[in-house]
């Protein structure tokens, strides 16, 4: 076999792997993910499967026999990779300890019902409202401008009021909220982990001041002191750093879910006006929009599970204990065995997407950037104006898990003189 046979040979092996640093992946995520359809045992650039297919996906989130990965599990694979000197960064690993998102049965129950119990979503709801009512009119009309700072005003806004912070600190809140973001990422190295342990750091200082006033003297109109009062009441266990972990993951997920889907819904609503009429012809539609746009734009592209024990799939495939799973629920949210026309902006009902996951560990975030984008939605079809892209004004993030925006130039368009 000739050297050019050996190359066009590993070429085709790789194309035939999931690469999220392929310059066609980057360039068409979605047509990428399309032509990796039907490879059979699909694979990541670094071994573990891969799958994009909706019933799998929907099968894997909340098999009996796979589990979340816990962030001290993956400590040892990334201390290997960046050859450096062993590191379990204890504030990082600490303030994540009582997530629901990296839990696992019963613990995963237990943060779930207590996440309930101090939960108001009457709170959220008058925040969003405020927010809304306050802003839209001071959406600039036809002339360009940037979307993305302008939308991470509502979640930032909206988590100060039910968290109890001041709005003067909303740019620190921004930027510890944007450094947590990438202990979710895939191919974040030790010194990645090592910046975002900063922001961990800074943001458990920061929230201590909070929780040590509360603890003092709990107020029942703000989650934190609710948090302090459920603890008191039904948690005498429960420590100092339990309640900050916590409230870590309440903020993050709140802030980065609605920031992330902010942008790529408008990037999507931008493209279809067709439907955007439709909305602002019956803005009660605004809802069914919304279910439509997390179709499109899941604010979170993958997620990984962890085999506890065999799992054989219809079609013979096999999963062995211990392998590490990538789901993908951008795959799974267009593929066309499920979703007519997939790639399609449609107000479809019904729309059985999974861009807040499945089962038992479904998105907490979920309550939250629902309400915040639909009532943006309806606050703007009750206008009637059109969001417009500004050609070549697009700019993503490089994560990998959040496709997120960092900028976004548009322009709303209005006939009204």
């Amino acid at each position: 076999m000739d050297s050019n046979t050996i190359v066009e040979k590993e070429l085709e092996i790789w194309a035939k792997k999931w690469n999220p640093f392929d310059r066609a992946y980057n360039k068409n995520l979605h047509g990428y993910l399309h032509n990796l359809r039907g490879v059979k045992d699909l694979r990541t650039i670094n071994g573990y499967r891969i799958f994009i297919d909706y019933k799998t996906v929907k099968l894997l989130l909340d098999h009996e026999n796979t589990s979340v990965l816990e962030l001290t599990e993956v400590f040892p694979q990334k201390r290997e990779a960046a050859n450096v000197e062993d590191k379990d960064f204890p504030s990082l690993a600490r303030m994540t300890r009582r997530w629901p998102v990296l839990a696992n049965e019963p613990h995963h129950t237990e943060l779930r019902s207590l996440l309930t119990a101090i939960w108001r979503q009457s709170e959220l709801m008058e925040a969003v409202d405020t927010f809304v009512e306050m802003t839209v009119n001071n959406i600039p009309l036809n002339k360009p401008f940037d979307w993305i700072p302008f939308s991470e005003e509502l979640p930032i806004f909206v988590i100060a009021q039910v968290l109890g912070f001041p709005l003067s600190d909303k740019e620190k809140l921004r930027n510890w909220s944007k450094g947590m973001a990438w202990v979710t990422e895939p191919f974040a190295n030790m010194y990645d982990f090592s910046e975002i342990n900063k922001e961990f750091e800074n943001f458990e200082n920061y929230l201590n001041i909070h929780l040590d006033k509360q603890l003092q003297n709990p107020s029942l109109d703000c989650m934190i002191g609710r948090l302090c009062h459920h603890v008191k009441e039904n948690k005498p266990d429960w420590t100092h750093e339990d309640m900050v972990s916590l409230l870590t993951l309440i903020f993050f997920s709140a802030i980065e879910t609605s920031i992330i889907f902010f942008g790529s819904a408008l990037l999507e609503l931008s493209k279809a006006h067709h439907v955007w009429e439709e909305v602002c012809k019956d803005p009660s539609l605004a809802p069914v929009l919304t279910e439509e746009l997390l179709r499109m734009t899941a604010p979170l592209s993958y997620t990984s599970r962890k085999v506890n024990a065999p799992i054989v799939l219809e079609d013979g495939t096999v999963m062995n204990k211990d392998e590490w799973l990538f789901l993908s629920f951008i795959g799974a949210n267009r593929d066309p065995l499920v979703f007519d026309d997939p790639d399609t902006l449609q107000l479809r009902q019904p729309n059985p997407h999974l861009a807040f996951g499945h089962g038992s560990h479904y998105c907490f975030g979920s309550r939250i950037a629902r309400v915040e984008i639909t009532a943006l939605l309806k606050a703007l079809a009750l206008k009637n104006i059109r969001p417009e892209l500004v050609p070549h004004q697009v700019d993503f993030d490089k994560g990998i898990y959040f496709k997120k925006l960092n900028k976004l130039q548009v322009v709303f368009k209005s006939d009204a003189q």
